[in-house]
């Protein structure tokens, strides 16, 4: 019961984001990514398991100029997956989290040793509904991720290997 509930509010969450991310005009506004990271992970911290990982931050780049609702979209998502998703077979469980500025761009990096993602997944992950295990989520998650990345004129690449883990590396322009 209590795993359908859970299930059942993340789907609302879910739903509320996509909403919020195709009726919201982009409004561009100081962004503290640090203040972000800090909320999300104390906001995520009730999915099962997220207790066990270990949380490391590179903050290279905090301010940002950018859609902060989107911005929140974005962090929110791939950290969910990242703990949704996490491998716990294996004896330390990490997600990383870097940001930085590289060639004109506001970078945010997202790796876990988590369970990662099939070879013949990773075309599709992206695409609404989709999902590789349908009891971890929704199957909106990524791709609200790239609307709304897609809203701020940013891009997002996936770096993964099954068993291995993930990267997420978000762009967005400064």
């Amino acid at each position: 019961m209590h795993k359908s509930l859970t299930k059942q509010d993340q789907f609302i969450i879910d739903i509320i984001d996509y909403s919020k991310n195709k009726r919201k005009k982009v409004v561009m506004e100081p962004v503290s990514l640090q203040e972000l990271f800090r909320e999300e992970i104390s906001q995520l911290m009730h999915i099962e398991n997220a207790n066990r990982i270990t949380f490391s931050q590179e903050l290279l780049v905090d301010q940002i100029h950018s859609d902060g609702l989107r911005v929140r979209i974005i962090i929110s998502n791939l950290l969910s997956n990242a703990i949704k998703y996490a491998d716990t077979n294996k004896q330390e469980m990490f997600i990383n989290i870097k940001t930085y500025f590289d060639d004109g761009y506001n970078k945010i990096e997202i790796t876990d040793n988590g369970i990662g993602i099939k070879e013949e997944f990773k075309d599709n992950i992206f695409e609404m509904y989709f999902g590789t295990n349908k009891n971890k989520g929704s199957g909106l998650g990524l791709y609200i991720v790239k609307e709304a990345i897609e809203n701020i004129q940013g891009n997002i690449s996936v770096f993964s290997e099954s068993t291995i883990g993930s990267r997420f590396v978000v762009t967005i322009p400064n």
